[in-house]
């Protein structure tokens, strides 16, 4: 089950505590405490890999590309 809750003062704390002025926090409520699955002060992808993965997505559309051309 996902329904939102309001933050809990503990992760408030372990925010400050991390240094986290923006970002997310994964947790889930589990006998009424906040148990932290993730954290991520970028959440999104990384600029620095930007190059990386459009050559990976070039890499894709010319797969494509051929299956394309051998099936019609």
């Amino acid at each position: 089950r996902r329904e939102p809750v309001p933050v809990p003062e503990e992760r408030r704390a372990l925010r400050r505590e991390l240094g986290f002025d923006y970002g997310k926090f994964d947790f889930v409520m589990h006998e009424g405490r906040a148990v932290l699955l993730d954290a991520n002060k970028t959440p999104g992808g990384a600029r620095n890999l930007s190059a990386f993965l459009a050559a990976g997505n070039a890499n894709l559309a010319d797969g494509f590309e051929g299956l394309i051309r051998e099936f019609t």
